[in-house]
């Protein structure tokens, strides 16, 4: 990987220094992004659902409920979680595309 420093990993798995690289998570600043009462609630929601074991307990719904979120916002929430979460995980596993010379 070109240029990086010991903070930083490819964004993909078979990245050759091509492209952009993201910092190393670190768990004392993992979620440390802060925006406004609902969109921290939903961060911190997401967050626990694409946590590996799940985190989201029922206070997370609680919290959305009282911020005015319904039922249907937070099925639409879990749902998203859940595919971007499952697109992540399998073009992390798949590496750097072959393009023909």
């Amino acid at each position: 990987m070109a240029d990086a420093d010991e903070n930083q990993r490819p964004l993909l798995a078979g990245d050759r220094g091509i492209g952009p690289v993201l910092p190393v998570a670190d768990p004392q600043l993992r979620n440390s992004v802060r925006i406004d009462e609902k969109w921290d609630a939903v961060i911190d929601f997401v967050d626990a659902l694409a946590a590996n074991p799940p985190r989201a307990e029922g206070s997370h719904a609680t919290r959305l409920r009282e911020l005015g979120f319904t039922d249907a916002d937070l099925h639409d929430l879990v749902l998203s979680a859940a595919s971007f979460s499952w697109a992540n995980r399998l073009m992390l596993t798949l590496g750097e595309p072959e393009v023909p010379a």
